[in-house]
């Protein structure tokens, strides 16, 4: 399946801000129904529009709203 950056861009937003603390590319695309994958592809897409604030570990990224 496709994923338009428009289309789940709110809904990641709003997913990141119910939640109001640091989240992991695994705990949004539980909560999307999506791909590791693709939650990774569709938060850095909005991380480089300066939405999301990336924090990158040694082991992962994790994002917060900006």
């Amino acid at each position: 399946m496709t994923y338009r950056i428009e289309q789940v861009e709110p809904k990641i937003i709003e997913i990141i801000a119910a939640e109001a603390k640091l989240v992991s590319v695994g705990w949004v695309a539980k909560n999307l129904g999506v791909s590791w994958a693709t939650a990774r592809l569709l938060l850095g897409e909005i991380a480089e529009k300066k939405k999301l604030k990336k924090i990158e570990t040694t082991r992962s990224n994790l994002y917060a709203l900006n």
